[in-house]
Formats: structure tokens, C-alpha cells, sequence
């Protein structure tokens, strides 16, 4: 059961790449982009990531020193870092896009 749900993963996600991959070259630049370039929108993109990394760094000794007190496999560490990694920095990001929404309203 568990590698025929991984089988399908690894295929939506190969699906997903050709897709992206097939029509990447027929986005045309619409005004959605130039708000990407808006300067606190990079504000923002930058405070998320420097507390994705910071928060990285953190899990990253709270694991070290958890392993001296508790046995957990190496996959179990790998899988927690990557989780934190990644959720911190977006949604840090999304909170800061919230509260500039408020802000306007």
C-alpha cells in the first residue's frame, strides 16, 4: 500500500513538472508580476527567510540536544527540519502579508 502511494506521488509529480515544464514558455508578464517586485513585498520575503533560518537553526539544536536524552532515527530529524524549514518561512511570510492587508484596510 505505502509504495503504491509513493508510486503515485513520484507520478503527479512528474506530471506536474511536464506540465509546468510545457506551457512555462506561454506565461506572458501581467501586472501580477510587477507587484513582486514591490518593495516590501521583498521586505517581506526577506524577513520571512531570515526567520525560516533562524527557526532552521533552532530546531537544528533543539535536535541535538533531544538526541542526548531520546534515540530517534536519522529520517525522523531529516523529516522535522525539512517541515520547519519550509512552513516557517511561509508562513511568516503570509503573516506579514496579512498584516499589511489590515493595514490598507
Amino acid at each position: 500500500m505505502v509504495q503504491l502511494v509513493l508510486l503515485a506521488g513520484a507520478l503527479g509529480w512528474a506530471g506536474a513538472s511536464f506540465l509546468f515544464l510545457l506551457y512555462a514558455s506561454r506565461v506572458q508578464r501581467t501586472r501580477t508580476q510587477s507587484v513582486i517586485q514591490d518593495e516590501l513585498f521583498c521586505h517581506n520575503q526577506r524577513i520571512a527567510i531570515r526567520f525560516g533560518f533562524m527557526a532552521l537553526i533552532a530546531a537544528t539544536s533543539l535536535l541535538l540536544a533531544a538526541d542526548l536524552l531520546i534515540d530517534f532515527s536519522a529520517t525522523v530529524a531529516l523529516r522535522a527540519l525539512l517541515i520547519i524549514g519550509i512552513t516557517a518561512p511561509l508562513v511568516t511570510f503570509l503573516i506579514l502579508g496579512r498584516d499589511n492587508l489590515e493595514d490598507e484596510a
